[in-house]
């Protein structure tokens, strides 16, 4: 069976709501497993219906889809304390963050 890794939220992530939902998805995306035996279409099945209600294409240009994806990505490099501020602040741009 198709696995995902769990994880623990923070009440900060708790009291974002949506994107609380939308970062769990995107969490869900990255870390699906791949029993063996389990069929690949399966795996490709869910990681599309996974990345759609990410991604979200059909509410979304493909300039916002590319920069959720950096931010995320940023996120994942940044140290607590810079992670901590752009969750609070969520700069709409880059230059905000400068």
């Amino acid at each position: 069976a198709l696995q995902t890794v769990t994880q623990e939220w923070s009440p900060e992530q708790h009291r974002q709501g949506k994107k609380s939902k939308s970062l769990g998805i995107s969490v869900q995306f990255r870390s699906l497993e791949w029993e063996e035996g389990q069929s690949p279409k399966d795996l490709l099945t869910l990681l599309k219906e996974l990345c759609t209600k990410w991604l979200q294409p059909q509410k979304h240009s493909i300039d916002q889809i590319i920069y959720f994806i950096l931010l995320e990505q940023l996120l994942q490099v940044f140290d607590i304390k810079l992670r901590t501020w752009v969750e609070e602040h969520r700069p709409k741009h880059s230059k905000e963050a400068e």
